[in-house]
């Protein structure tokens, strides 16, 4: 089997997976009809609360300050926009995989995490949403975290 029918059915694999516990995680885990606690939006619109946005997903958490050195890197620059290691950071993110909650085309931008060892860009990103919603990815968009930065 060729790596990239071996990609192509790991992805189509992660896809339904992720449509599965979207579906069983819908509305926050709550029960049907429950709405969200305070605190929690609904998925697709990220809320700061408290000085942190929450997560408009279903997807994990993770905390900024359980990022990857070079993640944290990272994330300071987009906060002060620049300039970029990479040619390619900021550009658009097209979310093919659906893995993040869908948005309008061009909603997404995604940025490089430095891989330490690594002969190109690496399999590490921060894809960014335009109000300020981040996901870290390891696995280049085989699975996302959502960041819950300031903390």
């Amino acid at each position: 089997m060729s790596k990239g029918t071996l990609r192509l059915i790991l992805g189509s694999a992660a896809v339904v997976i992720v449509a599965v516990v979207g579906i069983l995680m819908a509305n926050g885990g709550e029960p049907a009809g429950s709405t969200h606690p305070p605190g929690h939006a609904a998925p697709g619109s990220a809320q700061i609360v408290g000085g942190i946005t929450s997560n408009p997903s279903s997807l994990p958490s993770i905390k900024e300050s359980m990022l990857p050195p070079a993640a944290k890197v990272m994330l300071k620059i987009i906060r002060s926009n620049g300039p970029f290691p990479y040619s390619r950071d900021g550009i658009h993110f097209g979310n093919f995989e659906g893995i993040l909650p869908r948005e309008a085309n061009g909603y997404y931008r995604e940025y490089t995490v430095g891989t330490p060892g690594s002969s190109d860009r690496g399999a590490q990103r921060i894809i960014v949403g335009k109000p300020g919603d981040k996901y870290y990815t390891d696995d280049h968009y085989g699975h996302f975290k959502f960041i819950v930065e300031g903390s």
